[in-house]
């Protein structure tokens, strides 16, 4: 170590001082406190007035990751204090959080954590410490302080912060006072298996002995037979998951990709009540990179991760929050490309012959037919799949019986379902998120419910009712525009009505599925091709086409799904994302209406928001664009045929010309303005399909009013108020 080395790591010691005041008795009554989630109770949180910085943290939290574990956090202002609040300490109280800091680059970080009681006379005993040196930045140390000393007192926990350079950015997460109330916890566990076909499972009439974990866990739950994804791929699948309602009414697609803030998810409804929220994933698209750490206070994200090791580390959560209510969510990731099994199930289901022997990892290759396949090849790819899939059932088979042996499977709520599933050339295609076929949108889904006796559930539901059905088994608040409905109440009327929608492709042209009864319509949405009408009951592998025999049902479906698909993305949608190499600099968007009002503006974003403005005249957001960030405007506008004015820019650099794609056009125009209406039949009933195959650029599309108008006026009256009351328009 050179001695400016040796002088920078001197420099760069954090000092963190937690000191306990406890307000001396006099008599008066002190409020004993439950647990407090300090996060959620900003108003016990202050920042003494006085210092330079007395809102150190604009009252918000935010998700910080360090290493692989992302948390709740709250940012450290240099040279200040944050005193916690307890209103009065209750019997086996402790005081718990973790601490972490990043370094900027080019500096030696390392640093103290020091916990002190403070006295009003004396020395600070100390109470507990944690030195984190330089091999150790970019983690987390959990810190965890008794206060059984401290019961039956109103007490303040101190915390001092000190640097002594700027190179450091240091983080407490999670802080909060925990108690062990002595009831029974409540538990839910909810396990998503990534690109699980249904018909891998013995329970839904597999016959090669690939699941015998999950056919036994079937005994101990209920069964649903006939269960739909709202998407073919997992983002917009999940966000539909999380939150009860369909990916067209949260703008979770291929082309914002991100689960919006604005959306009440699953563990924000726990995390409110209480419960103790975590979730184990290895996959982008339900990462904190795209809008999933909504209501966790902790989430593990890893980018290569194996069931072992995710169920390996949700246990650890799960046994951490034992004694209190929680909420898990873990998404294995093992039959999803690549395939790569482990012996001795590669073995055991190996198949064909070529050049997969061991694994299969080029889809993409495959997809646009630079790899010819063989059939032998396509056994082989077939044959590792269920390899992968018989993996993760042993892993599943230890997680449950380590689950008993703790005494945590019982009593809780253990929900089994897959995003999506595959398709392995079952329409002559490869994959998942080109289709909206049953290979890849028909899902299992097993729920273990304490006290429920396990039995088959024939109805067809979707994976949106899961939301709305644990919120009511756990008597938690149900959040306005759930379409969802309770998997364990049977409604024979609003079961044989309801209608399911299944949308967003990502690898093709947009197709979307609506399914009533039996009957399922499937319809592209960016060509003019026939319209694909199924009997799932007769044919559930849909390969006898009754869209022009059964020419009633076809446009009864048909017209709903217009509607719904109008309805959902109505108005005029505008995206920019990031030119090629010049990331992480100020972009600017702005839209000005000539002779007509905004309304119903929705600003999305991923990036740092630099500067907003979003006025009846004018919208102009600036965003600081990470690769693949972007900024866009939902806005409706009046009249629709008012010409609107598009500005795009980037700061501090020479006029960029942008490609511009209008509608499904896949040629873009040159330029840094443009300007159009919403009918403007290049963009209107247009979906952006050149997003799907390039990265940068900025997107137009709309679906005008007077069009979602004239759709209404061809669907009778009783089809409306059936979809309004399901809540699918207003």
């Amino acid at each position: 170590m050179t001695h400016m080395s040796l002088f920078l790591r001197i420099l760069t010691i954090t000092v963190l001082t937690f000191a306990v005041c406890g307000c001396a008795s006099d008599g008066g009554t002190v409020e004993i406190s439950g647990p407090i989630d300090f996060i959620a109770r900003l108003d016990l949180i202050q920042v003494p007035t006085g210092d330079i910085r007395t809102n150190a943290y604009n009252d918000v939290s935010r998700p910080i990751k360090l290493g692989n574990e992302v948390r709740e956090s709250l940012k450290i202002p240099p040279q200040n204090k944050i005193i916690f609040n307890i209103p009065g300490v209750p019997p086996g109280a402790k005081f718990e959080c973790y601490v972490g800091f990043r370094a900027f680059e080019g500096s030696v970080p390392a640093g103290s954590f020091i916990f002190y009681e403070d006295m009003a006379v004396g020395d600070d005993p100390k109470l507990a410490s944690a030195f984190i040196d330089a091999s150790a930045e970019g983690q987390w140390d959990e810190v965890s302080i008794d206060l059984a000393e401290f019961e039956g007192k109103a007490l303040k926990i101190r915390l001092d912060s000190s640097t002594q350079t700027s190179s450091l950015s240091s983080f407490i997460a999670q802080p909060r006072l925990v108690v062990n109330s002595g009831a029974k916890p409540k538990r839910a566990i909810i396990i998503c298996i990534d690109t699980l076909r249904t018909d891998a499972l013995g329970v839904y009439g597999n016959t090669e002995g690939m699941t015998p974990s999950l056919d036994a866990f079937a005994a101990d739950a209920v069964r649903f037979a006939n269960c739909e994804s709202a998407s073919p791929w997992t983002l917009p699948s999940c966000a539909s998951f999380h939150t009860g309602r369909f990916p067209g009414m949260i703008a979770a697609d291929a082309i914002t990709e991100h689960l919006r803030g604005e959306e009440t998810t699953l563990a924000e409804v726990f995390r409110a009540a209480g419960y103790r929220c975590g979730s184990i994933t290895n996959n982008h698209y339900v990462s904190s990179e795209v809008g999933f750490f909504q209501g966790n206070e902790y989430q593990r994200e890893m980018t290569v991760a194996s069931a072992d090791i995710e169920l390996h580390d949700g246990l650890e959560f799960i046994q951490k929050h034992a004694e209190e209510d929680s909420l898990t969510y873990i998404h294995l990731f093992d039959s999803h490309v690549p395939y790569q099994p482990r012996e001795p199930y590669m073995s055991r289901y190996r198949a064909g012959s070529g050049r997969f022997e061991t694994e299969f990892s080029q889809p993409n290759e495959v997809r646009s037919g630079e790899i010819v396949l063989t059939e032998e090849e396509k056994l082989q790819i077939h044959g590792l799949y269920k390899g992968c899939v018989a993996f993760e059932d042993s892993e599943l088979g230890k997680f449950f019986d380590k689950l008993k042996e703790l005494g945590l499977y019982d009593d809780s709520v253990i929900v089994i379902f897959a995003d999506h599933g595959e398709e392995l050339w079952d329409h002559g295609a490869f994959e998942h998120g080109h289709s909206v076929y049953e290979e890849v949108t028909n899902v299992p889904l097993l729920i273990k419910f304490p006290g429920v006796d396990s039995k088959v559930v024939e109805k067809r539901v979707s994976l949106v009712d899961v939301m709305p059905t644990l919120l009511n088994w756990f008597d938690l608040d149900m959040p306005d525009g759930i379409v969802g409905k309770d998997l364990l109440v049977d409604d024979p009327k609003v079961d044989s009505t309801r209608k399911m929608f299944i949308e967003q492709c990502i690898h093709s042209t947009e197709k979307r599925a609506s399914i009533s009864g039996d009957w399922k319509l499937i319809l592209n949405m960016a060509v003019q091709a026939p319209p694909e009408l199924y009997n799932l009951a007769d044919d559930p592998h849909e390969q006898v086409n009754m869209a022009e025999t059964e020419t009633d049902v076809t446009k009864l479906l048909a017209d709903e799904l217009l509607l719904y698909s109008a309805h959902t993305d109505e108005g005029g949608h505008i995206r920019l994302y990031n030119l090629p190499d010049i990331t992480n600099v100020e972009y600017e968007l702005t839209a000005e209406v000539i002779d007509g009002e905004f309304s119903d503006v929705r600003h999305l974003y991923q990036g740092v928001l630099v500067n907003e403005s979003l006025g009846t005249l004018k919208l102009v957001s600036k965003v600081k664009l990470p690769t693949n960030g972007y900024i866009g405007f939902d806005f409706n506008v009046e009249p629709e045929t008012a010409i609107v004015k598009f500005t795009a820019r980037v700061i501090g650099q020479p006029e960029k010309l942008f490609p511009w794609y209008l509608g499904s056009s896949a040629e873009p125009i040159q330029s840094s303005v443009f300007q159009l209406n919403i009918v403007d039949e290049r963009v209107s009933m247009s979906y952006p399909q050149a997003r799907l195959t390039t990265a940068e650029g900025i997107y137009i599309w709309s679906v005008p009013r007077m069009v979602r108008d004239a759709l209404e006026n061809t669907i009778s009256p009783e089809t409306r108020e059936e979809l309004n009351s399901l809540g699918y328009i207003q």
